[in-house]
């Protein structure tokens, strides 16, 4: 599965000059009405256990027209592996409404 999320690096226009993995990360309004914390955990702990190699490959699947240099995928897929422990955190600090 490939989901677009550049803004959760910070910006559309991120690079790994640039790059930004906020502490919170606001839903979408129309995502955000539509979750429960509950609902939240089976995708937490799914992404919690991924292996690294797991996360790698998501960035290897880039598609080439994107025309993303190397050395941003690097960079992008190192900080997701160094902060998907972290992804409950990100998530309900930016959505503290869901419970």
């Amino acid at each position: 599965m490939l989901i677009d999320m550049g803004f959760a690096f910070g910006s559309a226009n991120w690079s790994a000059t640039n790059l930004n993995l906020p502490n919170a990360y606001e839903l979408p309004t129309h995502m955000a009405e539509k979750v429960t914390i509950d609902k939240l955990e089976v995708a937490i702990s799914a992404i919690q256990s991924l292996d690294e190699g797991s996360v790698r490959s998501c960035f290897a699947d880039c598609p080439e027209e994107w025309g993303l240099p190397a050395a941003d995928v690097k960079a992008a897929a190192d900080l997701v592996v160094a902060r998907r422990s972290a992804i409950r955190e990100i998530v309900l600090n930016g959505n503290p409404h869901i419970k």
